[in-house]
């Protein structure tokens, strides 16, 4: 059945390009640490700060990402001191900057290796990126540009770059299992006619 000769060219590339497909692999992996430590270096603790109303202590809404300034931090911001105007965070007036919940129901933050490899799974996926980079920069706001670099490195480097190269030797291996194939029926069919 020909249904079944692809099955077998399909298993014979999987067999065929183990080496190549657990090499790009290997280097995917790579990355997803080198960007884990250095998510874990820049944002541990940051995503789960948010800013709370100060009587109450419901989280606001919507949520806002907060970073703790000390007394000398909010001076160098050159912004004034007035009533009611909170200087221990960059959250607003009768509002304070508490440790809550990271977002996504606690699974995307950079505080262990494991979270912050679902968290760069879910950037370079693109599920939820806009939203995890964006707590990012709220919560470490002078970090904006270093921010950016990071999620833009993520989203190109693995979801474009080695999602390519793994597709590309996928294709690679593929098409000279497929050649191999049609030459041995090529020859088995010239058997069977003599």
């Amino acid at each position: 059945f020909v249904f079944f000769n692809g099955l077998e060219a399909i298993l014979k590339t999987m067999e065929v390009g183990t080496i190549a497909l657990g090499t790009v692999v290997y280097l995917m992996m790579f990355f997803f640490v080198l960007y884990g430590v250095v998510g874990m270096e820049l944002f541990r603790g940051s995503y789960t700060r948010k800013c709370v109303w100060a009587d109450t202590g419901e989280v606001r809404q919507p949520d806002r990402y907060c970073k703790r300034l000390h007394q000398k931090d909010y001076e160098k911001t050159g912004l004034p001191f007035g009533p009611g105007l909170n200087v221990e965070s960059n959250c607003g007036p009768m509002q304070v900057c508490m440790d809550v919940e990271a977002p996504n129901f606690g699974f995307s933050h950079y505080d262990n290796m494991a979270a912050a490899m679902i968290t760069i799974f879910q950037a370079f996926s693109t599920d939820s990126q806009a939203f995890i980079m964006w707590a990012g920069i709220q919560s470490e706001p002078e970090w904006l540009a270093l921010t950016l670099i990071f999620y833009i490195g993520i989203a190109f480097v693995l979801g474009q770059t080695l999602i390519n190269v793994f597709v590309a030797v996928l294709t690679t291996v593929f098409s000279a299992t497929r050649g191999e194939f049609e030459v041995e029926e090529e020859e088995e069919e010239e058997e069977e006619e003599e």
